[in-house]
């Protein structure tokens, strides 16, 4: 009995959250798509792999719960989310997000689902440094629905935790990091540079500048990871 109510009340919390963001962010409720984002970011909050599979799941799924079409889902989705980056307040946006209108145009369904659970997820779990490191990584543009970014997060959390493991990337971090995430160490390491280019490709230059003193070149994963790790311990 107890461990159904605490669930439904785990359950009323996240569906909470995730209304609060979308009011935040100004997405009209009026929208078809308002509904099925609200079902497709709780879907992602329990199980954020979703997200690496939009079309084959997550789409099918919401289509299931709302008795419509994934196709339908993807488009009221997609428009929810162009009229919201039109209308909407771009400091608040830029705040979730990490970048406007003014350096590249609105994110995809699977960016904008993925950035909004993992601000639940933090809300969730209430801790102040992983709360730090997501603006962080909203400041230097890593999109949160790539690999890349969850395996960026996961090495810098470690390397604040056990700052020693840096001096091993290869032997250390990377198999760390990939038993975490149930893959390989190759994958891992490709990932996370995939997502470091994407960072310099579409975030802000003197804001990468600051945090890292170099280009996208000589930002090696290690000097990302350090770099990182640095800020959040001090």
């Amino acid at each position: 009995m107890f461990k159904e109510y605490f669930e439904k009340c785990r359950i009323e919390r996240i569906e909470k959250n995730i209304i609060d963001i979308l009011d935040d962010l100004a997405v009209p409720k009026k929208l078809l798509g308002y509904e099925y984002l609200k079902t497709a970011i709780f879907l992602a909050v329990e199980d954020f792999d979703l997200i690496d599979a939009m079309t084959k799941y997550l789409y099918p799924f919401v289509a299931k719960k709302h008795q419509t079409r994934p196709s339908l889902v993807e488009s009221a989705m997609a428009h929810a989310i162009s009229v919201t980056w039109d209308q909407g307040d771009i400091d608040i946006l830029n705040n979730y997000f990490g970048y406007t209108t003014e350096n590249r145009g609105k994110p995809t369904n699977s960016e904008f689902i993925a950035m909004i659970a993992v601000h639940v997820q933090l809300e969730q779990e209430n801790d102040p440094l992983k709360n730090r490191l997501a603006k962080i990584m909203n400041q230097v543009v890593i999109p949160a629905n790539i690999k890349g970014y969850q395996y960026l997060r996961t090495a810098i959390l470690m390397v604040v935790e056990n700052p020693d493991i840096i001096n091993s990337v290869t032997k250390e971090l990377y198999p760390s990091v990939a038993r975490q995430h149930v893959t390989i160490a190759a994958r891992v390491s490709s990932a996370m540079r995939n997502a470091i280019e994407i960072a310099w490709d579409r975030g802000d230059v003197n804001t990468l500048i600051a945090y890292f003193g170099d280009t996208v070149q000589d930002t090696t994963n290690r000097k990302f990871i350090s770099t990182i790790a640095d800020q959040l311990r001090r």
